[in-house]
């Protein structure tokens, strides 16, 4: 008897600390005004709306939302993983997880921002918007995901097409260790990744099924090599979208840095993508996955690709 009775004080103490981990989680909403939202140490949702907020997620795995028009504001997080999240977003935006943290959009009828996030605080993922997003990743191990894209073609991307998602971590001139990171392929959109290193880095397609993707070995330099890999999925009837694994092999140098810029261009911008996760397996990232493809394979999605895609390699 004394042994049950142990057994159902520990058995109701353990519910009582889920639920309280639960009750305690907060979901703060703003509003146009200028607010102070503050988190607990649990799982916290913060949306600051409007006006120039702070928000303040302590510890826990915090995500921050945002929409158009959300101002200028300011995350303060003491620990966890965290997020922001862009997703309420139309407009392009710029998002840079190196510290100091900072985001900021741009209107689509102009290349002026109103819209900023800074924080002095380590946040590890990110999520882009509907616009032509550029996100990028730095030391630990980031989760990057563009969210969507707005695209002249039925689907992308191409370099300079789409969003950008960049980890910086070992590349050589900002002197930061690599790290392994997990990339996000949505139906909302497409994106080029462009990983500089880490031994364990994702292409995370697990809402999708292999049968419904293709892999395309891809020149993006044009130089007559394919050293990059396309991946192209759906639902085995629509086609979502396209990521771009930028600089895979030898071969390509996609150099995502503009000429003038503080980094030197075409300097070390290599990295790999070792996995690349389906909802029934996972693929391994060799070389042989950029081999040609048959003409009949090629035929058979020609027309569901744009052309710069079509005449890419092919593998089913």
């Amino acid at each position: 008897m004394a042994r049950r009775f142990a057994l159902l004080v520990t058995t109701v103490g353990m519910i009582m600390l889920v639920c309280s981990a639960v009750a305690f989680a907060a979901v703060r909403t703003g509003n146009e005004g200028d607010n102070t939202l503050m988190g607990t140490r649990y799982k916290d949702s913060l949306t600051g709306k409007g006006g120039d907020d702070r928000t303040v997620g302590k510890g826990g795995n915090d995500t921050y939302y945002y929409a158009d028009g959300w101002g200028s504001d300011t995350v303060v997080d003491s620990g966890g993983t965290d997020t922001l999240n862009f997703s309420g977003v139309t407009g392009r935006l710029d998002v840079n997880l190196c510290a100091p943290v900072g985001a900021s959009d741009y209107s689509l009828s102009s290349d002026s921002t109103s819209n900023t996030v800074k924080s002095e605080s380590r946040i590890e993922n990110a999520r882009g918007g509907l616009g032509n997003d550029i996100i990028v990743g730095c030391d630990g191990k980031n989760t990057l995901s563009g969210g969507g894209y707005r695209s002249k073609f039925a689907v992308g991307p191409f370099p300079g097409e789409g969003d950008v998602l960049a980890d910086i971590a070992g590349y050589a001139r900002f002197g930061i260790a690599a790290s392994s990171d997990v990339y996000l392929g949505s139906k909302e959109g497409s994106a080029t990744v462009l990983d500089m290193g880490g031994g364990a880095d994702v292409l995370d397609l697990r809402g999708f099924h292999s049968n419904h993707a293709i892999i395309l070995g891809a020149d993006v330099d044009s130089d007559g090599k394919r050293g990059s890999l396309a991946v192209a999925y759906g639902d085995g009837t629509v086609l979502y979208g396209t990521m771009l694994l930028a600089n895979q092999f030898e071969g390509d140098e996609f150099d995502p840095f503009e000429a003038g810029s503080d980094v030197e261009a075409g300097s070390d911008v290599d990295g790999r993508i070792e996995k690349i996760q389906f909802k029934n397996k996972t693929v391994t990232v060799t070389p042989e996955l950029a081999e040609p493809a048959s003409a009949q394979q090629v035929a058979t999605f020609e027309e569901r690709m744009p052309d710069d895609l079509s005449k890419a390699s092919l593998l089913p």
